[in-house]
């Protein structure tokens, strides 16, 4: 059972994931209180935002926390609009505690369900973190603005900003070019005087077992991220098989489905099904290190041993780590001592034990398999290990488990390890 190590591609699937939403309240020049009826807070956009940010906030399914930066023009002294951009975000704060008020009353008035909404917002409101961050003059967003805009000589007034030196020149500098360009003051300015709010949410996830669940009844409900980490959360077999082939089947262009669907096909030992699915999966990505080497364990399976090693070098320049698989090719060219060598790493495997075995180190071989998968192919290895040791209890205890498959009950009764027990009752009754 020479058995190679096929590759199953990461699935990408992030159990926590942060969405945002930003709406920005607007001030007049020198001031922080708050005048929604005042300029670019009167516009569709800037309301448009507040309102999507409300609604994201009360049909988010948690949130982290809601940020508050505060923000000043850069023409007034550097001091003052320090001041002013922390005294915004409060400001911010402020409005954002009135906004939970009101969704509670609104809760209370409207809503078929109001007293289960009414506990969700209220409950919200009480956890949520605020952040409050202050900046100061925006100089990078002034620069930007001008950068953006039509007038004639943007270019010279961004130099001037630019050798200006230290803060206050900068700021003297602006105030005289509003004079000269009233365009400044009118729609470069403004903008900057604001408090962005930024609410960040949990994006709503599926539990494990749900998502489990849906990947086999019902997987075109899921994205192919979820899919491909919901054939992590089952150890049965046949379940991977069916999970991956639903992810390969609903993302045909996604290079990792058709790679997973090889995979499962292989450790169920369907080679000709796996290498439909690896071939489109070369197609999607090639000379990719984890397809080559999934393409390798086909041939080696098939006993193409030449062409398996070909794929599992190719995949090592791909940056794979392809010791194990290659180690496991050493064996039957007869080279153990690099096969051990090579194998060292694995610890408690059937193929580790069988080149210490046929390197004629039965005692670290015993070891070795002791602790690898109890399979009827381990128990055949234990039992030859038994009989060159003269350990009887060894032989026909992990031989009466050997065969149970009844190709290795053949095996054993011509295999030449067994020959000074051939004769013996104990062999004869557990092969017969």
């Amino acid at each position: 059972m020479l058995d190679m190590i096929p590759l199953i591609a990461d699935h990408g699937y992030q159990k926590e994931v942060i969405i945002s939403k930003t709406g920005i309240l607007y001030f007049k020049v020198n001031i922080y209180k708050l005048d929604l009826k005042f300029g670019i807070n009167k516009t569709d956009a800037a309301k448009d935002a507040l309102a999507k940010l409300g609604d994201f906030i009360k049909n988010s399914w948690k949130i982290k926390n809601i940020t508050i930066d505060g923000w000043a023009s850069p023409e007034g002294e550097e001091t003052f609009n320090v001041g002013l951009s922390e005294n915004r975000s409060k400001t911010g704060n402020t409005y954002m505690i009135d906004q939970y008020k009101s969704w509670v009353k609104d809760a209370e008035k409207d809503n078929k369900n109001k007293k289960e909404v009414k506990e969700k917002i209220e409950a919200a409101g009480k956890d949520v973190n605020f952040i409050l961050n202050h900046h100061g003059p925006d100089w990078n967003g002034f620069l930007v603005n001008v950068k953006a805009s039509n007038i004639k000589d943007k270019d010279k007034i961004l130099n001037v900003i630019n050798s200006a030196g230290d803060e206050k020149k900068k700021e003297q500098e602006i105030r005289n070019m509003i004079v000269i360009y009233p365009q400044l003051e009118e729609s470069m300015l403004p903008p900057l005087r604001r408090a962005e709010i930024t609410a960040n949410a949990y994006e709503k996830k599926y539990s494990d077992e749900d998502l489990l669940k849906l990947a086999v009844s019902n997987p075109d409900k899921l994205k192919v991220e979820e899919l491909l980490y919901a054939g992590t959360l089952t150890t049965n077999n046949d379940t991977k098989q069916t999970i991956y082939e639903n992810a390969a089947r609903l993302y045909p262009d996604n290079w990792k489905a058709q790679n997973n669907a090889g995979y499962a096909d292989i450790v169920n030992g369907n080679l000709d099904k796996a290498s439909t699915y690896l071939k489109k999966a070369q197609t999607l990505s090639p000379n990719n290190g984890i397809i080559e080497n999934n393409i390798g364990v086909i041939d080696a399976k098939k006993k193409d041993f030449k062409n398996a090693e070909d794929q599992f070098k190719k995949a090592q320049n791909l940056g794979e780590n392809e010791n194990y698989n290659l180690g496991v090719l050493m064996i039957p060219k007869g080279d153990y001592g690099k096969a051990n060598s090579m194998l060292s790493s694995a610890k408690c495997t059937y193929n580790l034990g069988l080149a210490q075995l046929c390197a004629g180190n039965n005692s670290t071989a015993i070891t070795t398999l002791q602790c690898a998968p109890a399979t009827p192919q381990t128990a055949y290895l234990l039992a030859i290990c038994g009989a060159r040791t003269a350990n009887t209890k060894l032989l026909y205890d992990n031989l009466t488990k050997a065969v149970v498959d009844p190709g290795l009950k053949a095996d054993a009764k011509t295999d030449r390890e067994f020959f000074n027990y051939a004769n013996t009752q104990d062999f004869m009754n557990i092969v017969k």
